[in-house]
């Protein structure tokens, strides 16, 4: 195992040229020749820019011993790509992180059982409860729950693995020892206290923009797979999801209401298959019981109505009526003041949760 000090003189020289560090490192992984190598040979190996000569070629080590010493200050583990504790999922991505500042406790075991909820900041009320609820079943069933301790989806996705006394990873955009937002300090202390925070970026590091997209392959990659639960064609969490299919992790998608902005990532997921549909945490564990069963807590068994049904307030009101018998749909539109349309997609909604039948002449009824 190659001296911690020789990978983080690299990443730290390399700053934030991503790509470069990647095709320096690819040429030669041997960190420890690489800060051996004078600026001829830096040259000679095709590298002629003259800022990132000067970087390659400044060997002092004042920034890394302050680094390793705020680390040791911090309880933060810094862990190399080269060794034995470094994520087995996370060698298996393209461009994985050279270094990983891990900050909390640690269950390596449990990585081997781990999935991603992400989604969008501006969700729904509809979306945090889905990811709140989600992420409790699936902590419940043994799942390590991971995700970006960003408002909105990942915050109750975090909160929901906390509130089953489950395990949760939170991967930043920044430094570990600073939160962001700042409203999820008490989060992240939570979140230690039952996993780790973790992140590629060296301490103080700010939460830039051009972060958020760098750290979420790190989220898919921690992972076996990752629930997309509300989103936008070109949010955060699309990106995470593109990055869990090129790594070949396994898919999943919360069904929204086609109305909503939030809903157009999910849906079209699924309406294109590239994504399971999830409308309950046993959705999830069946895709994975075959090989994991043997991880699963078996013990704990979840409230069916609660793990099947993941259910908005209009959809409550349209299954209260249903409760007496089935309805012809004109009549549910005068019951609940909704027009064909609204109450339609409602109802297809239900129907794909498999609460709900259709009989001729337009009637509904509850499937028992």
């Amino acid at each position: 195992m190659t001296d911690i000090r020789y990978w983080l003189w690299f990443v730290m020289a390399m700053q934030e040229r991503h790509e470069l560090k990647y095709r320096i490192w690819q040429e030669e992984p041997d960190v420890e020749i690489l800060y051996h190598m004078k600026r001829e040979d830096y040259m000679a190996a095709g590298f002629d820019n003259e800022k990132v000569l000067d970087l390659l070629s400044d060997k002092r080590m004042d920034s890394v011993e302050r680094e390793l010493e705020f680390a040791a200050q911090h309880r933060v583990e810094l862990i190399a790509y080269d060794d034995e504790r470094y994520p087995e999922q996370l060698r298996e991505i393209p461009n994985p992180p050279l270094v990983l500042y891990r900050r909390g406790k640690h269950f390596q075991d449990c990585l081997e059982l781990a999935i991603a909820i992400v989604g969008t900041r501006k969700c729904t009320d509809y979306g945090r409860e889905c990811a709140f609820t989600l992420a409790r079943d699936l902590a419940k069933a043994g799942f390590t729950i991971i995700s970006g301790m960003a408002e909105g989806i990942d915050g109750c996705a975090h909160r929901g693995a906390l509130d089953a006394q489950g395990k949760t990873i939170a991967v930043l955009g920044n430094g570990v020892n600073k939160p962001y937002p700042s409203i999820h300090k008490d989060l992240m202390v939570d979140i230690m206290n039952n996993g780790c925070v973790v992140s590629e970026f060296p301490f103080d590091a700010k939460p830039y923009p051009e972060h958020f997209p760098i750290k979420n392959r790190i989220v898919s990659g921690l992972a076996l797979g990752a629930i997309a639960v509300e989103g936008g064609d070109k949010s955060g969490a699309s990106i995470t999801i593109h990055h869990a299919n090129e790594q070949s992790r396994e898919m999943f998608a919360v069904p929204g209401n086609i109305n909503q902005a939030t809903s157009k990532l999910c849906n079209r997921l699924i309406a294109r298959g590239e994504a399971k549909l999830v409308t309950s945490a046993d959705d999830v564990v069946e895709e994975f019981e075959a090989v994991y069963g043997h991880l699963l807590h078996k013990e704990i068994e979840m409230q069916k109505e609660q793990a099947r049904l993941l259910l908005t307030e209009e959809e409550k009101k349209i299954l209260a009526l249903l409760g007496d018998g089935p309805r012809q749909l004109e009549e549910l539109c005068q019951l609940t003041g909704m027009n064909v349309a609204e109450l339609g997609m409602h109802m297809t909604m239900l129907e794909m949760k498999q609460v709900i039948y259709t009989m001729p002449g337009k009637f509904f009824g509850l499937q028992k």
